[in-house]
């Protein structure tokens, strides 16, 4: 499915965790879509420790705000924490910035008025992005992308390569059938992941043809041992399927 944005808006991303108590805020990695008609844009990421009630009223949660100005050929992105935090939240976090739609590498980057060695930023040439680092803790960030050239031409997003079907059994106590479709030829590994994210089982796939596969999951590991019941997650591709096993 396509990824529809609002121009000029910041999008928190986090990698796949299977279960929220996994879930963490020390490292966020945020896009900014800047558009030049969008000259200023702004976003608040609310934060707190996922459990306790009244967090609001007592104060206990953080909020990462993100400014961005954009102007010719600059964009100045301020990113500020507030808040009285809560038990556990992160001393500092780690923010990877990044700036999608960037047709070559910027002149310089800034952050807090210092220039940022080339070292330390990326500009990927293939996916026209530019990627800043930098520490976050109770003093604001103040980054700076100078000589930004940005191709705000529309284009198609690239198709999937293929996509994870349901199961034939979610929950089963025997085996399952796991099926997915390839869009074009290539080789997936299939892995199978407990609720806490742990890989029990792959199922490592040779050059296939476009078209329907499958393969059978038995409810062991790759030692050919029994895992235990309870919940798993099929992933291929960043794909996922939900399963049960229920043995008697």
């Amino acid at each position: 499915m396509p990824l529809l944005v609002r121009a000029g808006a910041f999008l928190p991303r986090a990698p796949y965790v299977a279960s929220t108590a996994h879930y963490r805020t020390d490292t966020l990695n945020v896009r900014y879509y800047a558009d030049s008609t969008v000259p200023e844009s702004s976003f608040t990421l609310y934060d707190d420790d996922g459990k306790s009630a009244q967090v609001k009223q007592l104060g206990n949660y953080e909020s990462i705000s993100f400014a961005g100005l954009l102007g010719r050929a600059q964009a100045v992105v301020q990113v500020r924490s507030s808040g009285y935090g809560y038990a556990g939240s992160p001393v500092w976090r780690t923010v990877n910035l990044e700036i999608p739609r960037v047709m070559a590498a910027p002149t310089a980057v800034l952050i807090d008025g210092q220039t940022v060695p080339a070292t330390d930023w990326q500009y990927n040439p293939a996916e026209q992005t530019v990627l800043v680092h930098f520490l976050l803790d109770e003093k604001p960030v103040r980054v700076t992308i100078q000589g930004l050239r940005l191709n705000e031409r529309l284009s198609s997003p690239a198709p999937e390569v293929l996509t994870l079907e349901a199961p034939s059994n979610r929950s089963f106590g025997g085996r399952t059938e796991l099926r997915y479709t390839l869009h074009a030829p290539g080789s997936y590994p299939l892995r199978i992941r407990t609720a806490a994210g742990q890989v029990v089982r792959t199922f490592e796939a040779q050059q296939q043809a476009a078209g329907v596969h499958s393969v059978v999951w038995d409810g062991t590991n790759d030692q050919g041992q029994p895992v235990p019941n309870g919940v798993y997650t099929a992933e291929m591709q960043e794909q996922h399927q939900r399963l049960v096993l229920l043995r008697e």
